[in-house]
């Protein structure tokens, strides 16, 4: 087995990673979360240059001795119109693209909701559009994307039972589950439990005490 981290634990201040301290630490492994602030330096680079700061990153990684097991998509991002909705679409996008140069296999992109009075039904049927445009997207760039169980109880996606019907549902190739432990016990989803009700969709896993 092994065992990762996401970046932010060893942040420097001024913005940089120390990736030997990881190691030394005995993590195996890293949810990089460098394209997780939609306001960050790297949403404002040309891709030619997020291609060239991303691959020289993978190379301190690499170098250290680590892997990387998973990216993580922007969070929080504005869900509450069409425009910024849109606009969300082309975040997640860059940040599979930023996930193709850090050559992970997963992204996890956390499901859209829909605020404006919609019904379970249509949050349903817009998050098959979002994840339907979003998967063939990173489909083009090798990269799975992750849906992560969420810790809002008046949302149509949010338990892990939720997230495995609409998995099932949708049956898309590269769309997979992010576990969330912490999230799960909200809905007094057992760990134990919720991972056999993933069971061939669980790909990545955020374990936390709560």
């Amino acid at each position: 087995m092994k065992i990762g981290i996401c970046t932010g634990a060893y942040k420097n201040p001024d913005g940089s990673f120390d990736y030997p301290k990881f190691k030394r630490h005995g993590y195996d492994c890293l949810d990089c979360g460098h394209m997780g602030d939609p306001n960050g330096k790297y949403y404002r680079y040309s891709d030619s240059y997020l291609k060239k700061e991303l691959s020289e990153e993978r190379k301190k990684i690499l170098d250290a001795g680590l892997e990387i097991s998973q990216t993580h998509g922007t969070w929080p991002v504005d869900d509450s119109n069409d425009e910024t909705r849109a606009a969300k679409m082309d975040i997640l996008k860059k940040a599979i693209r930023g996930a193709s140069y850090l050559e992970g296999k997963y992204v996890v992109i956390h499901p859209t909701r829909l605020y404006d009075k919609n019904s379970h039904e249509a949050t349903l049927e817009y998050n098959e559009k979002f994840y339907r445009e979003l998967c063939a997207y990173a489909e083009d760039f090798g990269v799975g994307v992750c849906i992560e169980n969420m810790p809002f109880g008046n949302f149509a996606l949010s338990s892990v039972k939720q997230i495995v019907d609409f998995v099932n549902a949708v049956n898309i190739p590269n769309l997979s589950i992010c576990y969330d432990t912490g999230h799960a016990w909200l809905f007094k989803e057992a760990p134990a439990d919720a991972v056999k009700m993933c069971g061939k969709h669980l790909t990545t896993l955020h374990v936390h005490d709560t």
